[in-house]
């Protein structure tokens, strides 16, 4: 049983098999593979279906005759572009027909029995999908080991360099809004920066010098040393050092379309822009991170009599990291010359300097107790007290324990020893785990100084992160029951597990009300209980030892499900307040009796033929057109109710091949292609490209029998 707020209360150590002695070894792998932009579920409007959606919403009419032949002049005017021919498929343009992607190590080794020596080399291109977008990858990985004595000395020093490249197109969604009607060039050939709804034109964007990138480097070293001080004692101890720097930088053009006019010079009619201050950004922000980690453990193992076997482990461990940030955005390029930061005019409007650093330490101490008798029963121990500086002052120790047992039956003497038989284990264990899994000071109300508010001799600071004092560790108490079968030398396996948690002050980020300021803060909302099972069986079909053949299956399945127990009376009095306080998305509700992973929305009887409004039921049985989130019930969950993996594996010689897929059954998820994009369209939204749903099946006239409500209904509706 491993338990603890680290899950550390003991050490595996692995050592890999060593080369021959006094030889050199050297291995190469290379690994390639292709990728291919899938865009055949996207539903999307052609030019001829969209303006008449445009048309049914209303988009080209107005009570004002005036207004009304204006739009009418452009709806001809786009209709004439589409009679051209003009029925451009946006979102083939930034991709790639083919992305091909390969990684690359190379391994040298070699030593003897004292010293051991590694060094591997790693390169990985990634190409991405989207045109001009891929990551590079650089490893360099050295190892060193030396034997003195009763002493071993392991070093590990790594460097890792990364480069991610964004795409000059910009993101994928935005091609989903663009509309199919709308040109990408003019009549002399040249890419139109601004569309005809004054949209930019990311195809413009994508020609003009810019960059979008992220470079990390990351440095890892690692000493440890491993003592066999003698008469079953052994003493060990690791440090830790990581240091990582990012550099993150955009720059945009002072031409890109969002800087252009749609008027351009009536003298030389040559295009206008804005003014040059405001023309161009570059986007630059450094970050770097200290890491350092360091454990001793003291371990004591004693067999007594052949039969009794004895072990002891006690230690402790120090983590500290130091996280620091900085960034600006400047603006004011006078050309794509000159993107150097130095040439720049002012810092972006409504911007300044920014800078955040973070301090998190944490101390633990723990011990373990094991005991096996005659290799047929085993119990085992742990005890935990961790200390972390992310909790509140009076919340910052926590105790964790856990015990275990087991019983191997296969060991027994009246199996006889049969053939069969490999292994029957049944196990057991009980215990506490804790985390801490939030920012460093979401414990603390965080303030920043604002220059912006200097009053005579003092600097005024802005509430930016509202904190939570009473913030305590999360404690889960689990119960696990399991079996472990093995049949034949691992013909058949099967493995069996239950387990059920019970969680304590559970960590949740919960969501405000907008009117607050801020959108969510952690929370101790109150205690949770989860049980579940897993089942995993693998079989080895073929097994030739002589001619190297192996096939073997695996199939694996699991369920979980969670309960709230209890709420604490603050988030009660907030699920009060989140009803009285309804708004267009509502905030969630957590109620005691119900699953965390709960979907609720108010069930929906359909469209009314007569009016195109969408029914609503309530709670009471009645009908209504209002929809209200006090008469939301729970209509599915975002956990399937059984999930696994199947898969299978064949090896010959030094040749593999094996494939796996994951599957998942019962489970609901929120269609967001048909929340946006047919039933809540709002008439901001109208202009842009929608799903083909919203214009063949929302309701048009009365009598129709209509999946979705009116398509000149803009209003917007929650989940239903």
């Amino acid at each position: 049983a491993i338990y603890g707020s680290r899950a550390a209360n003991g050490v595996v150590v692995i050592e890999t098999k060593a080369p021959q002695m006094g030889k050199l070894r050297v291995s190469y792998n290379f690994s390639g593979d292709f990728e291919i932009a899938d865009l055949s579920d996207y539903n999307l409007m052609n030019a001829e279906e969209k303006l008449e959606y445009e048309r049914l919403a209303g988009l080209y009419s107005h009570s004002n005759v005036q207004l009304g032949d204006e739009l009418m002049d452009r709806y001809n005017e786009i209709l004439a572009l589409i009679q051209s021919g003009i029925d451009t498929d946006w979102i083939a343009k930034p991709v790639k027909n083919v992305g091909f992607s390969h990684k690359h190590s190379l391994l040298v080794e070699g030593g003897d029995d004292k010293l051991r020596y590694g060094l591997t080399l790693t390169y990985q291109n990634k190409d991405g999908v989207m045109k001009g977008s891929g990551r590079d990858n650089l490893g360099i990985d050295v190892q060193l080991q030396y034997r003195y004595k009763t002493l071993k000395f392991m070093n590990d020093l790594s460097f890792n360099r990364v480069t991610t490249s964004n795409s000059p197109y910009g993101d994928f969604s935005i091609y989903g809004r663009l509309n199919p009607y709308e040109r990408v060039r003019d009549d002399k050939g040249e890419l139109i920066p601004l569309l005809l709804n004054g949209d930019s034109n990311p195809l413009y964007d994508a020609e003009l010098p810019g960059r979008d990138f992220t470079k990390t480097q990351e440095f890892n070293e690692q000493l440890s040393v491993d003592w066999i001080m003698g008469d079953g004692f052994r003493l060990r101890g690791q440090l830790s050092v990581s240091k990582s720097n990012s550099e993150t930088e955009k720059y945009t053009s002072p031409f890109a379309s969002q800087y252009v006019l749609e008027q351009r010079n009536p003298e030389t009619g040559t295009q206008e822009y804005v003014p040059i201050e405001k023309r161009g950004e570059l986007s630059l922000s450094t970050g770097n991170v200290i890491s350092v980690a360091s454990n001793v453990t003291l371990n004591y193992n004693k067999l007594v009599a052949e039969k009794h076997l004895f072990y002891l482990g006690l230690g402790m461990e120090v983590n500290t990291s130091n996280n620091r940030s900085n960034g600006y955005r400047l603006t004011g390029f006078p050309d794509d010359r000159y993107s150097d930061p130095s040439f720049a005019i002012q810092y972006k409007e409504d911007t300044r300097a920014s800078s955040s650093e973070s301090v998190t330490r944490a101390i633990g101490f723990f011990g373990n107790l094991n005991y096996i008798y005659d290799n047929r029963f085993f119990v085992d121990g742990s005890l935990r007290y961790d200390g972390s500086s992310q909790f509140g002052a009076d919340n910052k120790y926590a105790s964790f324990w856990s015990l275990g047992g087991g019983w191997n039956i296969h060991n027994e003497k009246f199996w006889g020893n049969p053939e069969w038989l490999t292994q029957a284990k049944i196990r057991s264990s009980v215990g506490y785990t804790g985390n801490v899994t939030f920012s460093p000071y979401q414990a603390q109300t965080t303030y920043q100084y604002s220059s912006d508010n200097i009053y005579l001799n003092g600097v005024g600071a802005d509430i930016i992160a509202l904190g939570n004092e009473d913030l305590k560790w999360q404690r889960k108490f689990t119960v696990n029951l399991g079996c472990d079968l093995d049949f034949w030398e691992g013909r058949f396996s099967l493995t069996g597990e239950y387990f059920r948690e019970y969680t304590k002050d559970v960590l949740m980020d919960i969501s405000l009300p907008p009117s607050l300021g801020f959108i969510d803060y952690k929370e101790n909302f109150g205690e949770m209980e989860n049980k579940g099972w897993s089942l995993n069986l693998r079989t080895q079909m073929l097994r030739d030892t002589e001619r190297e053949l192996y096939w073997s299956l695996a199939f694996g399945t699991s369920d979980s499900k969670n309960k709230i127990k209890k709420i604490t009376d603050k988030l009660g009095a907030m699920n009060d307040e989140n009803n009285k306080n309804e708004t267009k998305k509502p905030v969630p509700l957590y109620e005691e009796g119900e699953s965390l992973d709960a979907l609720k929305a108010v069930p929906s009887l359909g469209i009314d033929p007569a009016t195109g409004r969408e029914v609503f039921l309530k709670k009471d049985g009645t009908q209504t057109f209002l929809y209200s989130a006090s008469d939301e019930v729970i209509v599915g969950s975002s956990v399937p109710d059984v999930e696994g993996i199947v898969g299978m594996s064949f090896y010959y010689k030094k040749l593999s091949a094996s494939f796996s897929f994951r599957y998942s059954l019962g489970k609901e998820t929120m269609a967001s292609a048909l929340y946006d994009k047919v039933e809540n369209i709002t008439q901001d939204n109208i202009g842009r490209n929608q799903d083909k749903r919203a214009l063949y099946d929302r309701w048009k006239k009365p009598g129709d029998k209509a999946k979705f409500k009116a398509i000149d209904d803009y209003s917007s509706t929650p989940m239903s």
